[in-house]
């Protein structure tokens, strides 16, 4: 097939489309999650990569980190994928990106951009089923809930009743013996119904191989991504941190359905 089947691909999915980690061998070793933020600032800071003049330093790490993930992204095997074909990618993944998350961002994209190209596809990088898109409060809208979430980087000081609410709502579906499955399954159908209708052609990587619904069973990249990632070194958070790691999964792109 020519490299040019398709003018643009979308690609949804968390962390393990994001590239994090792949530059963590710039920082020094870390004791924790706190400890890596203080590290990825200054390494910003020392390679001039943020303005100290206009930067509020109530919001500095949060301007540091934003910087970092961007040069992770840099990293990430869809932007390995736009190098290695020339077809423009569209990285829609995030950090903690529930399937709920990944299912709103391609309908949003789809609403404003689907007419911009003749013909486009799309590579779901489906989450961990235990994850959560859930409602914070009116103000801030959904936030991604895992199995290990905390505060959020809320302050339990203003935000201790929605903080209190998200968590009683996260542990009662992650605890009803069907619902997570259920809920897995009607959005996945959702995901493919949105490439049925803008006329896109999808494919997918799973963490859950065994929650493949029998329609989608030919359009499988990678059947059980945790498996997969067992080829590669990972960080200390488990991802994987091996620029191969990016080079391989492009290409299985590259030589499946282009």
């Amino acid at each position: 097939m020519s490299k040019n089947k398709y003018d643009a691909i979308v690609v949804t999915g968390c962390s393990y489309s994001c590239g994090m980690e792949m530059n963590d061998h710039l920082l020094p070793k870390w004791k924790n999650e706190n400890e890596r933020y203080l590290h990825i600032i200054k390494h910003v800071r020392d390679k001039n990569l943020i303005d100290n003049n206009n930067v509020d330093l109530t919001n500095i790490r949060e301007v540091a980190v934003g910087i970092w993930q961007e040069k992770e992204r840099e990293q990430s095997w869809p932007t390995m994928l736009e190098k290695i074909t020339g077809i423009p990618v569209f990285n829609l993944a995030k950090i903690g990106a529930s399937l709920g998350y990944s299912f709103l961002t391609f309908q949003q994209f789809c609403k404003e951009h689907r007419n911009k190209f003749t013909n486009m596809c799309v590579v779901h990088q489906i989450p961990y089923k235990a994850r959560m898109y859930l409602k914070f409060n009116k103000k801030i809208g959904r936030v991604a809930m895992l199995p290990k979430s905390t505060n959020l980087n809320f302050s339990k000081k203003y935000y201790a009743n929605e903080l209190e609410m998200l968590h009683q709502t996260y542990k009662k579906r992650i605890s009803h013996e069907t619902y997570i499955d259920n809920f897995f399954k009607k959005i996945t159908y959702k995901l493919h119904r949105l490439s049925v209708v803008h006329n896109i052609d999808e494919y997918y990587f799973f963490s859950n191989p065994e929650l493949i619904p029998d329609y989608l069973q030919n359009k499988i990249l990678i059947r059980d991504l945790k498996s997969f990632r067992k080829n590669y070194t990972e960080g200390a958070m488990q991802h994987p941190n091996d620029p191969k790691f990016s080079i391989d999964v492009a290409e299985i792109c590259r030589t499946t359905f282009l």
